[in-house]
């Protein structure tokens, strides 16, 4: 899978880093690279829409594969993996924003928290819900089962 290995490469470059630089650098990483991790990770999923979307690699799964090629199966995946690559995306925003706000003197710790901790898990919620209600209300609708 696409994402899978995306996710592996970049994983083995940071890896390669944090073996080969510094202290110093190890603390930046260990600061900054988890939200920028989810940015890049949110960028992939979105550029990979037009290609595959991540998200039919996994329905395919679960479909059988004469819908593979259907309008209503491609709309689905095209909006799941628009929508959690946006969302992908917000979650390594507020993770930067939150590192920024603990890299600051005199750091605001709720603060922090809620762009750590309570916006991903917001965010996480909200989407593994649209996920599954999207894919039987488009169904519903075009009476064409997809999963």
């Amino acid at each position: 899978m696409i994402l899978t290995a995306s996710s592996l490469a970049l994983l083995i470059v940071l890896t390669v880093i944090g073996f080969a630089a510094g202290v110093d650098t190890d603390r930046w990483l260990a600061t900054w690279v988890a939200p920028a991790f989810a940015g890049v990770i949110g960028l992939i999923i979105l550029a990979l829409i037009p290609v595959m979307p991540f998200t039919e690699q996994f329905a395919r799964q679960s479909t059988p594969q004469q819908y593979w090629s259907s309008p209503t199966f491609k709309r689905i995946n095209r909006v799941l993996s628009t929508a959690w690559g946006a969302a992908v995306v917000v979650i390594g925003i507020s993770r930067l924003v939150a590192a920024a706000i603990k890299d600051r003197p005199g750091s605001h710790t709720a603060l922090e928290l809620v762009f750590s901790a309570v916006i991903p898990v917001v965010i996480l919620v909200c989407m593994l819900k649209f996920s599954k209600s999207y894919p039987e209300r488009v169904s519903q609708a075009h009476s064409q089962p997809v999963n």
